[in-house]
């Protein structure tokens, strides 16, 4: 049986669009930056050049509705969760760079840097998509599991907050009916899932908010990978 937040019913994009959405994701994140000095010369500055860079490369085109609003918007002008979400996005970004092989792996509960990403995928550059040779997506097999661990990482700290419980992790894990599941020995403490070197049940409330928001948009950028939707920010996450 295949559970509703895995994967999907259309085809999975292909590697160009995978490096078209990583930089909609850069752009996105690179302007949630911006939001907190309205006024400032340089903030200013790097704003319109982000917009004459979407606009030059034609990569404006790649933004959904939500996201090319969020690049029009003046700075100090977006409303507080818009700016939020935003800044998440980088999350996303990590995952669509490592499935294109230009980013290494990340534990699930460390940040990615967000400068280091988008430089990867090449925001800001003349012509990101003309690379030579032209980015790679990892092997299905690989993309696979790593959504299997996105969601296996998602349903505890949901079932977290649900039920406030120490469980083996790692046997529900291997004996989940409803969905093929994986873990990394690395994510495990004590057979339950690792939070920032403690185990969850141990972790503060922060801590586990934090590692919430980036399974959360890891999820989503997995589930998008396997053909969640062809809109991302329409892609299922349920656990």
């Amino acid at each position: 049986m295949q559970h509703p937040g895995q994967a999907g019913l259309h085809p999975r994009p292909g590697a160009r669009r995978v490096h078209e959405r990583a930089l909609a994701l850069a752009s996105i994140a690179c302007r949630a930056s911006l939001e907190q000095d309205p006024g400032d010369a340089d903030a200013e500055a790097m704003c319109r050049r982000l917009r004459d860079w979407l606009d030059a490369t034609g990569l404006q085109a790649a933004l959904e509705p939500g996201e090319a609003e969020v690049i029009a918007t003046p700075l100090g002008q977006l409303a507080r969760k818009a700016a939020i979400d935003a800044s998440w996005r980088a999350e996303g970004l990590y995952v669509l760079a490592w499935a294109l092989d230009l980013q290494p792996g990340l534990a699930h509960d460390r940040l990615v840097d967000p400068v280091a990403a988008a430089e990867a995928v090449g925001l800001l550059d003349d012509a990101p998509l003309a690379r030579d040779p032209a980015p790679q997506l990892r092997g299905e097999r690989a993309l696979d599991t790593f959504a299997a661990r996105q969601l296996a990482l998602h349903w505890r700290l949901r079932d977290w907050q649900l039920r406030p419980e120490p469980m083996d992790f790692a046997a529900f894990v291997r004996e989940c009916t409803w969905a093929s599941l994986d873990v990394d020995d690395g994510a495990l403490l004590d057979g339950d899932l690792a939070v920032e070197g403690a185990r969850i049940d141990q972790a503060d409330d922060e801590q586990l908010q934090r590692c919430l928001s980036i399974a959360g948009e890891r999820h989503q950028a997995a589930n998008w990978l396997l053909g969640g939707d062809p809109l991302y920010s329409n892609v299922d996450t349920s656990t």
